[in-house]
């Protein structure tokens, strides 16, 4: 502390230090050079210059031990600027300044000079700050700089789009710039003695730069636009591609929710870095510095007086900076967490129904949106305080510019003329001044977005697949040699240890073992999905490593428990990653994988379209055309992981059969948990805490009689286990004309009535009374003008033009946006009363500016100039307060609706029925979800705001213009019309591209979400370009539609722009008229025309906002139509009993699904399951198992009959008591983000943690959860990624038994069990308290033995039921099933 004492004193001695002796060098040198001449006096600056420079550094060197960069700059710049400006000025105008600075011994000259010195080093410390710079924190890898050229150097395939409209920018704008120039001088030839030429020439001159500036601007507007959409397109490219290459570590730490966050959202506001930031600031920046170059000329004194501001300003704004940055950076990992939250939701939304957890996931998703809203709330208020204290800097400098203003008009040193150009420029330059201050502080939040980009992309995959062997005599020779690997989540617990075994040519090779013992880890490393830490895999002799990483995945093929189907047709899928890949070979490996008979009895074959995810076929399905795609690239190792669990014994028969008598007798490595599949094994390895415990044939192994033959006895020798098996389970008028005629008929009595009321006078021209027809003219189009604006802004919901088909018109939507802000009343009404009285008060500026000039052109009265220096004042610090508070109030209420909307559309989604997914995308929904509510806040909140503020602030200089020249207002109305035509034309086009877009930016998330979320699949077949190239093509079409709507955008900006020229040209030609004639004095059109400056970007903003509404209002017709879908499966029931008892009927059930609702699942169904009893579903795959599942559990709504429990049909019971009475544990278990212990009370508020700990000992993972270091609160991950499979179906095994269920179904729910773990899980259900009815879903015909009903379902119908005894004698469908189980003996080869 003491040190930094000592270092802040030196650094103030020294700055003290240094301003002496700058004033003494200033005083000097004023009497060295006072007698000379300007030429002698130039190069005396000069050499002065480089002294005064060289001893204030080496002072302050001395002084305070080191010198900064800022202090360097500042200096030479303080030190130059006096040479630099007395040469400009000799050059332009010959002369010496009256104050020269660094002679004179003003000290006012002095003063000044620093500050405008300080303005410009302040400026580039702001915008371009020093990578190194301690402000910024060395703890920082990737500065603002060098993030922003690296953004640019992306741009590089853009840099003719961005070329050409830089050069057009710089046209507009040099154009722009010279248009209050050249109307000063307008006003100097009518303040004097007309002068006919010199006024049409300068109209001329005005003419070509305005017919300029609209050329430019279009052209500008459209290649910038161009630009953004190519970059953002090929950014979301690269991005994808490198993160598809990523090792599967990096999916387990990072949420697919989080990264297709960043490569949507943040791709976008990379664009936004470059190309439109850098349109703004460049437009800004060259006008700003063309600006002060004509105000210097004009008033070199006015002008410093004026740059006096900027130091202020930019204080400022570096304090907003740093808290707007850290704020935005915070919202963004915000959002991303809350888009993950939703999407973990909508894509397990069977799990979320089942145990009746809608209003938990919408609570736990109001907790993200509120976290996000109190972050942006923060944001807001950060924001709308710094545009408070902005506007309150610059009330002082305007005070003082128009003070010194009169003085330099008394003294002649400036026209009526130049001080009405320099007002026009003193106007715009704020503006320019304050945007190119704002975008600096949105591109340091674009920057930050492009951080969190690069950091993906700069990120080097762990696991290297850089090989080039690609031998072709691959025979398939495969060994683990002292392999040692632990996950990256969990270092410090190894999963291998020394790991060795050996995998022969064309030998199979079983892995058996405990759940979690490291079998599923071996395949992994196999599939180079994780880099062992120690030892290696030899393919060949070779090291893995060494082969290419395309001809690797092509040799190994993996099948999975759990087959991953992407959205596609069954030959894309089949043929995933094959590009060379006949039919021929395709239907050769669905015949192996006995899946081509079912694809040849769909309508378009192999060409059917099977959704995301393959969610239109069963498990069963999916499971063998994931064989078939293993198949059919003929691998030389084939790694098989209980693939044949979710098969019946037909089919799995005939697959086994398939695999064994493959040409190419590939080396196959197969892990399993049913000891009965790998007795012909040629090797089984036997694992245990990441070792291997045992190795040889099944013979020798049993023989051994160690950890194997253990495994093999409890399989089949203890009778317990049976038993605990028994129990699982056109003529008329349009509004639009009446409007139109009316207005028109009034108008001339409503204008005149006012005349006469305000002025006492009638009108020269009396509307309707005169026979002139020019007034016919004017009167009839400014009626249009105004009936025109009023269809734009408030169409007819009924109106012919908008479509009978359409439900839902925009003035109907938008009132129910409106209506939805009620909770948000207050704010709104708030912020529009401050909003009205900003307007109010910065209207009437220009208007006393008017007076001020009228003064300062008469006589000089000291008391009305004070009066009106008073009033503009008073109405700027009015103006100042009022603006910062509208804009706080409105950015909250904006906030608030979004995240009230979003809870909402996020529970009306949740209860949809599930059929409603099946039909649409999970991409497509959180899409809506996370950009259509955020579309639908801007329709009322932020459109509202600049559409009453612009429509306030019109009307009111409307009337302040008419009374300055009502002729004149007249006159400029008359552009309405034709602006109005334009965007009318516009608008159609518009709102159907973005429609159109909309959908396509949708497509191209869920390409990339389906990616992301099946990485292992994508790893597996090598397909990392292939679905580089799809999410490719779908933003190609994005661009395409893009590039169209911002061309059309460009084109009505650049007819609007040349059809306001005719009416500038017109307007200064009857201004002329009107000063020589005496009806206006030169203040009045002084005022006229800094109203109309400002009032033609008013009517622009507004007729663009109501653009912007339409657009905003299509986004919430898609958000509407998902909040009033009443789902199909109702859930008003009402009864709860208390003595349910579990007696379950399916009566007469007739089903078939919503996308293929001509192809019945179920016909004529009929099964009854008695309390406490164990009922068993068996039948072939895809014959309706799985569907009396759903049913039961109402996701679905059958055509035909009804399910009765305990006599009730199953909707007149309460759906949350339904689903806590009835559980569901499917093979596939779905866990959420969180914590054990959330997982298991799923859904249960009032659930202790003695019962979660009952539950877990009865599913047998108690122990397992014991040994973590958080136990019950141990994070798992996103969908349990970081727990095998084994322990996430204990868990879900758990979280049913600890609701105590009357009635439980149970799908296959012990195929992924070692036989240790589903002996105990078994013993545990079979002893549950409650008895509960059991409905059991199986292929192993084995376990169901005991059952105490076996129903055989074929064709949708029950064609067999009793018990195992009375089917068997039977010698139906049931003993064929059977006899096909236990006589086939050579499944495996």
């Amino acid at each position: 502390m003491a040190v930094f004492r000592i270092t802040i004193a030196r650094e103030i001695i020294a700055f003290a230090l240094v301003i002496c002796i700058d004033l003494a060098q200033f005083y000097a040198a004023g009497y060295g050079v006072k007698s000379r001449s300007i030429s002698v006096n130039l190069a005396f600056l000069w050499v002065f210059a480089i002294l005064r420079c060289s001893i204030l550094i080496a002072v302050s060197l001395l002084a305070s031990g080191s010198v900064r960069q800022v202090l360097v700059r500042c200096v030479t710049a303080h030190c130059f600027l006096a040479p630099v400006l007395e040469t400009g000025r000799d050059v332009l105008y010959g002369r010496s300044g009256d104050c020269v600075f660094g002679v004179s011994g003003d000290a006012w000259c002095w003063m000044m000079c620093a500050t405008a010195t300080a303005a410009g080093a302040l400026f580039w410390e702001i915008a371009i700050p020093d990578t190194n710079n301690e402000a910024n924190g060395k703890e920082k890898k990737q500065q603002a700089r060098v993030l922003f050229v690296r953004v640019l150097h992306l741009y590089k395939h853009d840099y003719l789009l961005l070329l050409g409209a830089s050069v057009f920018l710089s046209l507009a704008v040099l154009c722009d710039m010279f248009i209050p120039f050249y109307t000063g001088k307008v006003i100097d030839i009518l303040g004097s003695e007309y002068q006919s030429s010199g006024f049409l020439s300068a109209i001329l001159f005005m003419g070509l730069f305005s017919l300029g500036n609209s050329f430019s601007a279009g052209l500008r507007g459209g290649l910038f636009l161009c630009a953004v959409a190519s970059f953002t397109r090929r950014v979301k490219v690269k991005l994808f591609g490198a993160l598809v290459n990523q090792e599967i570590g990096f999916f387990e730490t990072n949420k697919t929710g989080e990264i297709t966050s960043r490569l949507s959202k943040d791709t976008k506001a990379m664009g936004m870095t470059v190309a439109l930031n850098v349109n703004v600031l460049l437009r800004t920046f060259i006008k700003t510095l063309g600006m002060i170059s004509l105000m210097m000329s004009l008033s070199w004194e006015l002008t410093l007086l004026m740059l006096m501001d900027i130091p202020i300003a930019g204080l400022i704004q570096n304090i907003y900076d740093k808290h707007y940055q850290r704020l935005s950076k915070a919202l963004q990992d915000s959002m991303a967490r809350a888009n993950d939250t939703a999407n973990e939701a909508v894509s397990a939304i069977r799990v979320v129904r089942s145990f009746h957890t809608e209003q938990g996931e919408a609570r736990r998703y109001d907790d993200r949106l509120m976290d996000t809203h109190r972050l942006k709330t923060q944001r807001d208020t950060v924001r709308a305080v710094y545009l408070l204290a902005r506007r309150v800097s610059g009330l002082g400098m305007q005070m003082a510019m128009l003070y010194f203003g009169r003085l330099f008009i008394q003294r002649g040193q400036m026209t009526t003329g130049n001080l009405v150009s320099f007002i026009l420029y003193q106007t715009d330059l704020g503006n320019s001044i304050r945007t190119l201050i704002y975008i600096v502080g949105d591109m340091l939040n674009s920057v930050g977005a492009a951080e969190k980009v690069f950091e993906y992309l700069d990120r080097e995959p762990q696991v290297k697949t850089r090989g080039t062997e690609a031998p072709n005599d691959l025979k398939g020779h495969v060994k683990f040699q002292g392999l040692t690997f632990s996950y990256p989540l969990n270092n410090n617990k190894p999963v291998l240890q020394d790991f060795s075994v050996e995998l022969k040519p064309g030998q199979t090779t079983a892995l058996v073992g405990p759940s979690g013992e490291g079998k599923t880890t071996c395949v992994s490393l196999l599939e180079r999905f994780y880099e062992p830490q120690n030892g290696d895999i030899l393919l060949d002799g070779r090291p893995l490593k060494s082969y290419q990483h395309r001809f690797l995945h092509r040799k190994i093929a993996l099948v999975g428990q759990d087959p991953v189907l992407f959205s596609g047709s069954i030959r894309d899928n089949i043929a995933y990653g094959l590009a060379d890949c006949s039919l021929d070979e395709i239907q050769e490996a669905a015949r192996r994988a006995n899946i081509h008979d079912f694809i040849s009895q769909l309508d378009r074959g192999y060409d059917t379209v099977i959704g995301e995810g393959g969610g239109q076929l069963s498990k069963s399905e999916r499971q063998r055309i994931a064989i078939a795609r293993a198949l059919v690239r003929q691998p030389q190792v084939l790694i098989l992981d209980e693939i044949t669990s979710s098969l019946d014994t037909d089919c799995e028969t005939k697959v086994q059969q398939a695999l064994a008598q493959c040409p190419n007798r590939p080396t196959r490595l197969i892990v399993a948990h049913r000891l009965k599949t790998i007795e012909k094994a040629d090797q089984i390895v036997v694992i245990g805490q990441g070792r291997v415990q045992e190795r040889g044939t099944h013979q020798e192994l049993m023989e051994m009689k160690g950890n194997y033959y253990r495994l093999r006895e409890k399989l089949f020798t203890e009778c317990s286990i049976l038993i605990s098996l028994s129990l699982l389970a056109s003529g008329s008028v349009r509004q639009v004309l009446v409007r139109c005629v009316t207005a028109h008929c009034l108008l001339a009595p409503v204008l005149e009535t006012g005349r006469d009321v305000l002025y006492g006078r009638s009108g020269d021209c009396v509307f309707g009374l005169s026979g002139d027809a020019w007034t016919w003219m004017m009167c009839a189009t400014a009626t249009a003008a105004g009936a025109l604006f009023w269809e734009i802004a408030i169409p007819d919901t009924n109106n012919e033009a908008n479509g009978e088909e359409e439900k839902q018109q925009a003035r109907v939507l938008f009132l129910r946006v409106l209506h939805l802000y009620k909770h948000d009343y207050l704010l709104l009404l708030g912020a529009s009363v401050f909003l009205s009285l900003a307007v109010l008060c910065d209207m009437f500026i220009p208007f006393y500016t008017g007076k001020v000039i009228d003064i300062l052109g008469s006589e000089y009265q000291s008391s009305g100039f004070l009066s009106a220096i008073l009033f503009m004042g008073l109405f700027s610090l009015g103006n100042s307060f009022c603006a910062g508070l509208r804009g706080g109030l409105f950015l909250c209420a904006v906030g608030s609706f979004t995240r009230r909307v979003k809870v909402k559309l996020f529970g009306a989604l949740v209860n949809q029925e599930i059929g409603f997914f099946e039909t649409n995308k999970t991409g497509e929904i959180t899409s809506r979800l996370s950009k259509d509510t955020k579309a639908m806040g801007m329709t009322v909140a932020l459109n509202v705001n600049v559409l009453l503020r612009t429509f306030i602030k019109t009307l009111g200089m409307i009337s302040l213009m008419m009374s300055l020249s009502w002729e004149l207002t007249l006159l400029m109305l008359m552009d309405i019309p034709i602006a109005g035509l334009i965007q009318n034309v516009y608008d159609k086009h518009y709102q159907r591209l973005s429609k159109a877009l909309q959908d396509s930016m949708a497509r191209a998330n869920d390409t990339a979400n389906e990616a992301v979320s099946a990485i292992r699949v994508v790893r597996s077949f090598h397909t990392e370009r292939g679905e580089a190239r799809r999410y490719d093509d779908r933003l190609m079409d994005t661009h395409r539609l893009k590039t169209q709507r911002d061309i059309v955008t460009a084109v009505c900006l650049l007819a609007r722009r040349v059809s306001g020229l005719g009416m500038q040209m017109a307007m200064l030609y009857f201004g002329r008229m009107f000063i020589q004639r005496g009806q206006m004095t030169t203040g009045n059109l002084v005022s006229f025309i800094l109203y109309q400056t400002d009032l033609g970007d008013s009517i622009r903003a507004l007729i663009y906002t109501v653009g912007d509404m339409l657009n905003s209002v299509e986004a919430a017709r898609k958000v509407f139509e998902y909040q009033d879908r009443k789902p199909q499966v109702n859930t008003e029931g009402t009864e709860a009993p208390n003595d349910l008892k579990g007696h379950v009927k399916f009566q007469g059930l007739t089903f078939s699904y919503p996308l293929n609702n001509n192809k019945p699942v179920l016909q004529d169904f009929s099964v009854e399951l008695k309390p406490g009893q164990t009922t068993a579903l068996v039948g072939p795959s895809g014959e309706g198992k799985t569907t009396c599942v759903s049913l039961l559990e109402r996701f679905y709504e059958p055509q035909n009959g009804e399910i009765l429990l305990d006599g009730r049909p199953l909707e007149s019971y309460q759906h949350r008591f339904l689903h806590r009475k009835i559980a569901l544990v499917g093979q596939d278990p779905v866990l959420f983000s969180g914590s054990i212990r959330d997982n298991i009370a799923y859904g249960l508020a009032d659930c202790s943690l003695d019962e979660i700990q009952e539950a877990a000992c009865r599913a047998n993972i108690h122990d397992f959860i014991s040994q973590l270091d958080r136990g019950y609160d141990t994070v798992i991950g996103e969908g349990g990624g970081q727990l095998s499979k084994s322990e996430r179906q204990r868990i879900a095994i758990a979280r049913a038994l600890v609701r105590q269920p009357q009635v439980l179904i149970l799908d296959e729910i012990t195929s992924s069990l070692d036989t240790d773990c589903e002996t105990k899980v078994q013993q545990a259900l079979a002893q549950c308290p409650n008895r509960p009815t059991r409905l059991i879903v199986a292929h192993r015909l084995k376990t169901i033995e005991k059952a105490d009903q076996i129903v055989v379902i074929g064709q949708g119908r029950v064609q067999e039921r009793g018990t195992h005894q009375e089917l068997m004698e039977k010698k139906g469908n049931y003993y064929r099933l059977r006899e096909k189980l236990f006589t086939e003996k050579n499944t495996i080869q």
